[in-house]
């Protein structure tokens, strides 16, 4: 009985304790009111560039920066921002030209306008001479060869225009003679397709598979899908888990000039396999304390 009766007067005094009170030192909700001005003029800045290519003029800057701080400089407020820079009339253009710059940068060492420009003319030049001369099936695969040249002159208001997806436009980079210029010779241009968008490069059973595809069209199996030819290779590539991953880092590496965590890439893979998810990331990281710096 004896036992019994501790027992029972221990529930007791357990009952009417106060629970302990925890306190997590930093946990208070960050607030945003006390930022300086010049503070949010450089945030704002900072986005123009990373975004648009350029330095926002004044009055841009004024207003947006009035536009942020009237909403307490919140992150939604940030997000709502970014998304103007995206999508409005005004600057789309600039928007979708920075990241057209910003993949020649990734896939085709910063070619210029002029210099594509200059190599869609002579394999037309050529095409056109080959039709002249009644060579006319060699001259529509060489008209094939010119268009995807062109293609990446078309790439901006593609995607502007018409919703060219993100990893199409990926595709599009390395599926084109001066990337292959770049990138002399099969060995070469399946390391360097690893590379760019995985960050590492293949094994020896993942080059074999993609090396005979290529070269001689014989069929092979790349991320579990079948392929026989350069186009199946980068179709499959494009839609790969891997190269979402591969674009969330290279956009953290762009933006934040840092390595993506593998919690960020694991929260964001899924929406960067959306057909505009990468407008969504974008947002998030530019719209982040750690970009602004607030």
């Amino acid at each position: 009985m004896r036992h019994i009766s501790l027992i029972f007067i221990g529930l007791f005094l357990l009952a009417g304790c106060k629970p302990e009170e925890i306190y997590v030192e930093g946990n208070t909700p960050p607030t945003y009111t006390d930022i300086p001005t010049l503070r949010v003029e450089q945030y704002v800045n900072s986005v123009f560039i990373d975004m648009l290519g350029r330095a926002a003029t004044d009055e841009e800057r004024a207003g947006y920066v009035s536009q942020l701080e009237s909403a307490g400089n919140s992150i939604a407020a940030r997000k709502a921002f970014v998304g103007q820079l995206q999508s409005s009339s005004a600057a789309s253009s600039e928007f979708f030209y920075k990241l057209y710059t910003d993949l020649k940068g990734r896939y085709l060492n910063s070619s210029t306008d002029a210099s594509i420009q200059e190599e869609f003319a002579t394999l037309a030049y050529i095409a056109h001479n080959d039709s002249l001369q009644g060579n006319y099936l060699i001259s529509q695969l060489e008209w094939v060869e010119a268009n995807k040249v062109l293609a990446v002159l078309n790439i901006p208001i593609n995607m502007r225009l018409n919703g060219l997806a993100f990893n199409e436009a990926c595709r599009i980079m390395m599926f084109n003679s001066i990337y292959d210029d770049l990138n002399m010779g099969t060995f070469n241009f399946v390391n360097a397709s690893f590379d760019q968008n995985f960050f590492r490069y293949p094994t020896q059973s993942e080059y074999s598979s993609v090396y005979n595809a290529i070269e001689v069209n014989v069929s092979g199996v790349f991320f579990g899908q079948t392929i026989s030819s350069k186009q199946d290779y980068l179709d499959v590539l494009i839609h790969s888990n891997e190269f979402y991953e591969g674009a969330i880092r290279w956009m953290y590496r762009s933006y934040m000039s840092r390595d993506a965590s593998d919690n960020e890439v694991y929260t964001q893979l899924d929406m960067m396999a959306e057909t505009n998810g990468y407008l969504t990331i974008q947002q998030n990281i530019f719209s982040s304390d750690e970009y602004a710096g607030f």
